[in-house]
C-alpha cells in the first residue's frame, strides 16, 4: 500500500515538473519577446570630396583608428591657390573702378546747380551702381575660392574606423566621390526583429540581452529605444515608399510579420570587439518582470 502511494506521487511529481517545465518554455519561446534575427549596425560616413581634383596624399589606412578633426586626405591645391589669388586681384581692380565711380559721381552732386545736367548725374550714379555690384558679386567668388582652398583637406567628423578605402594618390575624384567611409567608434546600435505577436510586450526602457554570434560566451546589455511604425508591404509595393523591407517567415500556417526595434548599447564586455553587420539573439526583459 505505501509502495503505491509513493509511486502515485512521483508520478504526480515528475508531470508537475513536466508541466512546469512545459509552461517555462512556452513562456520563453512563445510569449517573452525574444529573436534569433538581430544585426549590429553602425552609423557609417561616407568621406568624399568637396573639389575636383588629383589626390595628393592619404593619411589613413585600412581599419586604422581616427580621432574627429584628423586629416584623412587631400587633393592638388595648386589650382585652387590660383584661383584664390586671380579671385582676390580681381577684387582690388573692381574695387578701384568702383572707388573711382564713386569719386565722379562726389564730384557731379557737390558741383553748383546748373553746372551738370541732371542725365550726367543720374549715368554717374548707375555707374557706381554697376561698379558697386561688380564688386559685390566678386566678393562672393573670392569668398568661395576660400572655402574651396579651406577644403583642400577632408577630416574626420567623429572618432571612428576608416574602412573601404577606393581612391589613392594621383587618383582624380570628382565632387562628392565617395573614396573611404568611416564607422563611428560610438554608433553601434542593434536591430532585432521580432514577431508581431510579441510587439506587445515590448516597451521603450527594456533591458536587452544580447549574445552575438561571434562571442556566444558574452553578454552584452543594450536598452529598448522604439519600436519601428512601419514596415514594407509586400502585397502592396507602390507604397512602401522607403520602409524597412523585412523578409516574412511562417509560423505553423499563419503569416507573423517581424518588426524592427532599435536597441542602444549599454555595455559591451571589453574582450568583445563590435563589427557593424555580426548577427545575434537578442531577449527581451521588460519592465514589469524585474
Amino acid at each position: 500500500m505505501v509502495k503505491n502511494i509513493i509511486k502515485i506521487a512521483l508520478i504526480i511529481l515528475l508531470l508537475a515538473c513536466g508541466y512546469l517545465s512545459a509552461v517555462k518554455l512556452w513562456d520563453h519561446y512563445m510569449i517573452k519577446p525574444w529573436t534569433r534575427d538581430a544585426r549590429l549596425r553602425n552609423n557609417v560616413i561616407g568621406i568624399a570630396s568637396y573639389l575636383n581634383a588629383k589626390v595628393d596624399s592619404v593619411y589613413v589606412k585600412e581599419n586604422q583608428f581616427v580621432h574627429k578633426g584628423d586629416t584623412l586626405f587631400s587633393v592638388d591645391k595648386r589650382d585652387y591657390i590660383n584661383a584664390y589669388k586671380e579671385a582676390q586681384r580681381t577684387l582690388a581692380v573692381l574695387n578701384e573702378e568702383r572707388n573711382q565711380a564713386q569719386s565722379e559721381y562726389n564730384r557731379r552732386i557737390e558741383l553748383p546747380k546748373g553746372l551738370v545736367s541732371k542725365e550726367e548725374v543720374d549715368q554717374k550714379s548707375f555707374n557706381l551702381s554697376i561698379a558697386k555690384s561688380k564688386y559685390s558679386q566678386q566678393l562672393t567668388k573670392v569668398e568661395k575660392a576660400r572655402i574651396a582652398l579651406s577644403r583642400i583637406a577632408t577630416l574626420a567628423t567623429v572618432d571612428g574606423y576608416i574602412t573601404n578605402i577606393s581612391s589613392f594618390k594621383g587618383s582624380y575624384i570628382k565632387v562628392g566621390q565617395q573614396i573611404m567611409s568611416l564607422i563611428d567608434a560610438n554608433g553601434f546600435y542593434f536591430y532585432g526583429y521580432f514577431m508581431e505577436t510579441q510587439l506587445a510586450n515590448i516597451t521603450p526602457g527594456d533591458r536587452a540581452i544580447i549574445k552575438l554570434m561571434a562571442y556566444p560566451d558574452q553578454m552584452i546589455y543594450g536598452e529598448v529605444i522604439n519600436v519601428a511604425r512601419g514596415i514594407a508591404d509586400y502585397s502592396n509595393t507602390s507604397s512602401s515608399g522607403s520602409l524597412h523591407k523585412v523578409d516574412p517567415t511562417y509560423e505553423w500556417a499563419r503569416l507573423a510579420q517581424r518588426v524592427p526595434v532599435l536597441i542602444n548599447i549599454t555595455y559591451v564586455p571589453p574582450e568583445v570587439r563590435l563589427t557593424s553587420g555580426l548577427t545575434a539573439t537578442i531577449e527581451i526583459e521588460n519592465q514589469n518582470d524585474k
